[in-house]
């Protein structure tokens, strides 16, 4: 029995060895690891710097930034992708804004041509505004009311030339009363210096008359008295200065020599109608001279 009791502790005695060897070993090194770790972080501390990467950390940080830069090479080309679309962009918006500013260039070209065209060009017939003119004319020198006359007249300067309104004036007038011409002119004068008729029309009104008025003068003997007579109010203030008014009748009477002719006549109205000593400072004030309404080689005193 002791045997048999003894043999077993030693049975045992050898499987216990080895275990408490194994728990003693693990427990030191466990402890060993413990205290290496502890002085390597107090070591850190000390010291105050880093611990240095380890390989395989430092292989992955390269890793990382080269990624890095590779996405800001991406990044960057991205940009001057963009920058190169705008660019584009903005070339194409640029002419495309030059095309659209030329075409609404053109556009306003044509209008400004529609619009400077002669309104008259799509108004009355010639025959229609000399009735309406006629009309006008007849009513005025009737009941003598300027107001309702220069009325009517701006009514029919928007359907036509009023060129033809002073034609018909002038041929309606001519070959009637003193007073009537008279009447006939300072309605002319209201109307020039109101606006409503401009200088033009009435140049050209009383040109178309000149021009005939040397063959006129064979059936009308004094016809240029007449002339007179419906020009002399347009001499007042606020009408057509003298020099104008002579230069302008002049064109169509001096190639056929009957320049002076007129000149004489409106001179001798303006004489009756102030004193010869006012007519002759207007003449000068004017700067006109008698050779420049003859013919060369002309007689002044004829």
């Amino acid at each position: 029995l002791f045997r048999s009791g003894s043999s077993s502790i030693n049975r045992f005695s050898a499987l216990q060895q080895p275990a408490s060897s194994v728990s003693s070993t693990s427990v030191s090194s466990e402890f060993d690891s413990r205290r290496a770790l502890i002085r390597g972080s107090s070591g850190r501390e000390k010291s105050g710097k880093p611990s240095t990467p380890s390989p395989a950390r430092s292989s992955a940080f390269l890793r990382g930034s080269s990624g890095k830069e590779i996405l800001g090479n991406q990044e960057e080309q991205r940009r001057e992708m963009l920058e190169t679309v705008k660019q584009l962009t903005g070339k194409a918006e640029l002419e495309k804004n030059i095309i659209e500013a030329n075409r609404t260039k053109a556009k306003q070209t044509v209008k400004a041509e529609f619009s400077t065209a002669p309104e008259h060009k799509l108004s009355l017939p010639e025959e229609e505004m000399e009735k309406k003119s006629k009309s006008i004319i007849d009513e005025f020198l009737h009941i003598n009311d300027f107001k309702e006359a220069m009325q009517c007249v701006e009514e029919l300067s928007t359907q036509g030339p009023m060129s033809v309104f002073v034609r018909v004036g002038v041929e309606s007038t001519l070959e009637r009363s003193q007073i009537t011409r008279d009447h006939m002119g300072q309605l002319l004068h209201q109307l020039v210096q109101s606006n409503k008729l401009s200088k033009e029309d009435f140049f050209k009104g009383f040109s178309e008359t000149l021009e005939l008025a040397d063959d006129m003068a064979i059936d009308i003997p004094h016809i240029w008295l007449y002339l007179a007579e419906l020009v002399t109010p347009m001499l007042k203030e606020g009408g057509i200065s003298m020099r104008e008014l002579m230069v302008e009748f002049n064109k169509p009477l001096l190639p056929v020599g009957r320049g002076g002719v007129l000149v004489s006549e409106i001179l001798h109205l303006l004489c009756k109608q102030m004193s010869h000593k006012k007519v002759g400072a207007l003449w000068r004030e004017a700067g006109l001279l008698w050779k420049d309404f003859l013919l060369e080689g002309e007689d002044r005193k004829s």
